[in-house]
């Protein structure tokens, strides 16, 4: 469950670079392009756990968090 300590519902650009096994700036760009959403509150910047998860999929990473190369490039997100 999101929103926990263990889980929190928000992580900074470099926990969902970690996760995800790219450089921070790589979630920067993704960002710039739309490619993954973030929420922006002043000059901080967060990314939903949920949208780290659902890039996790679409890259068809498996296994432990941060484990290996993302592979394919990130195709640009549906117009919710």
């Amino acid at each position: 469950m999101y929103g926990t300590e263990r889980e929190p519902a928000f992580l900074s650009p470099r926990q969902a670079a970690r996760l995800l096994g790219v450089y921070e700036t790589t979630i920067g760009g993704w960002a710039a392009e739309g490619l993954i959403a973030v929420v922006r509150r002043g000059a901080s910047v967060r990314v939903p756990r949920a949208e780290v998860d659902r890039v996790r999929t679409l890259l068809g990473m498996s296994g432990a968090p941060g484990a290996g190369a993302p592979g394919p490039r990130l195709a640009r997100r549906a117009e919710d």
